[in-house]
């Protein structure tokens, strides 16, 4: 990404630079050449983004609190991004600006380690950043080649990736977490997210698909001005190849309601997929001579296979034109200028999904509260980053 722009980059209006590291090992010096660097490389991909409004060291943060010390910043220099250097591995603080800032405050932030901005200030690490920072600012950092887009976005079409995870025995109140993302451009690359909690049970049907994917629907509808998908591509991860005729009678229906809901008659062509990671094939060489090590294995680094179930497809597409469309799905993950081994919006999905448990440890880590349903109001997202991809 050297002195490449991005596709559609983000603009900056005000933003402050805020260190709660130790001094000792992250110097206001250090800070000064990290927020120089940081602009330099963000103007060379095309970020309009100018010197910080403020920087400055928190040397005792128990004077003020992290809600507070923020605050602060949002009121006095109206900062739409904050950017925060934190010590290194140090989960608690990182879990409670994330909290403060997303379901409070509705800061956009980035949050960068204390080694990064004292040991790691290089081009290469500052340009990683400037992915993200993009991608949470309304950005675009890639889109697929005119010619190379699928046919099936000459039309308005809703990707929708959808998760579902078993919390910890920390969390034990609530059973089962899911998630799901949906597009909001014909890229796809922004993506909105929503996150329920729901009991927990042997089959892994998501309860509240149908208000999640009105949710969505309704997201594109006002990002796209009033234009419904005529197509939703729906990618499911995590469900058992027994539960495939459950999942396509009850989760199926969920989004066709949902449509419905969202105007009467509205009735756009489902394609669902579910996705399958956890599973013991894997690639071999076909020729075990050109085979790597004493095993003959395929050479290191070869990601391991997807399974992809088609469980219902009213678009009618063909294998080779679904299976260009999750190829090319791959490449368009924010995060990253390479692919990886699953499509986008199933990884947003988690990445969301995990989002809210960093909000749920630092709200209720200390809590005497047992209703689950307070508990998932009070964690929503902000208006502000509401449609935003704040997980990222």
């Amino acid at each position: 990404m050297k002195e490449r722009q991005y596709f559609r980059a983000a603009v900056v209006n005000a933003w402050v630079l805020i260190s709660f590291a130790d001094p000792r090992y992250c110097a206001f010096d250090a800070l000064v050449n990290f927020a120089g660097l940081l602009c330099k490389i963000a103007s060379e991909h095309g970020i309009s983004m100018r010197r910080p409004d403020t920087m400055y060291v928190v040397n005792n943060r128990r004077h003020m609190s992290v809600e507070g010390i923020l605050t602060q910043a949002r009121k006095l220099y109206n900062a739409d991004l904050a950017v925060l250097v934190l010590p290194h591995r140090d989960k608690d603080i990182y879990e409670e600006v994330k909290r403060v800032t997303e379901t409070s405050l509705g800061i956009v932030t980035q949050c960068v380690t204390d080694v990064s901005v004292s040991k790691k200030c290089k081009p290469s690490v500052v340009s990683n950043i400037c992915q993200k920072l993009n991608a949470k600012m309304g950005g675009i950092n890639s889109s697929l080649v005119p010619y190379e887009i699928p046919l099936i976005f000459s039309k308005p079409v809703i990707i929708m990736g959808s998760t579902s995870v078993l919390p910890s025995s920390h969390h034990a109140d609530f059973g089962r977490l899911v998630s799901a993302v949906g597009s909001l451009d014909a890229y796809p690359c922004q993506y909105a997210a929503t996150v329920r909690t729901q009991p927990f049970s042997s089959n892994k049907l998501i309860l509240d698909l149908k208000p999640m994917v009105l949710e969505l629907l309704t997201a594109f509808y006002k990002k796209s001005r009033g234009r419904k998908p005529e197509k939703i591509i729906f990618f499911l991860s995590g469900a058992c190849e027994n539960q495939f005729r459950n999942i396509r009678d009850y989760e199926v229906k969920c989004i066709r309601e949902a449509c419905s809901l969202l105007q009467p008659e509205y009735e756009p062509d489902v394609t669902f997929i579910a996705l399958q990671k956890r599973h013991h094939m894997r690639f071999a060489p076909q020729d075990i001579a050109s085979g790597c090590g004493k095993a003959g294995n395929i050479p290191p680094g070869t990601s391991k296979p997807c399974h992809y179930t088609v469980l219902e497809d009213d678009s009618d597409l063909s294998a080779d034109e679904l299976q260009k469309l999750t190829y090319y799905l791959c490449h368009t993950y924010a995060r990253c200028t390479k692919s990886i081994s699953y499509p986008a919006p199933v990884r947003y999905a988690e990445l969301a999904a995990a989002r809210f448990l960093q909000h749920y440890n630092r709200k209720y880590e200390d809590s005497c509260y047992n209703d689950r349903r307070t508990k998932v109001r009070e964690s929503e997202i902000v208006d502000e980053l509401k449609n935003t991809m704040y997980f990222i």
